[in-house]
């Protein structure tokens, strides 16, 4: 059987230690998500959260992946367009190695 798993786009705005609770309680062995919300996008008015800026969040969320076994399948955010410079994606992936 295929793993099961949440994406992060049907859960706007919701911080990854929300989206790994979601994913142990539904029984999903996994969770995509970005390293900061989608800018501009919160409907359900989230609290502000970042990946990149709060290395407390970054070990806490790899506590709960530990503690709950789900796994981050992907991480979103790295839009390669004709104006960007990948090389400025290089600090967010080495966050996410």
């Amino acid at each position: 059987m295929n793993p099961l798993g949440i994406e992060r786009l049907g859960l706007v705005g919701m911080p990854p230690m929300a989206q790994v609770a979601l994913a142990a309680e539904l029984d999903c062995d996994c969770v995509g998500i970005g390293l900061a919300p989608t800018p501009g996008y919160n409907p359900d008015g989230h609290p502000a959260w970042s990946l990149r800026e709060d290395p407390a969040l970054r070990r806490e969320t790899i506590a709960a992946c530990r503690d709950t076994g789900v796994r981050i399948a992907i991480v979103e955010g790295f839009v390669a367009l004709p104006d960007n410079d990948m090389r400025s994606f290089a600090g967010d992936l080495d966050l996410v190695r």
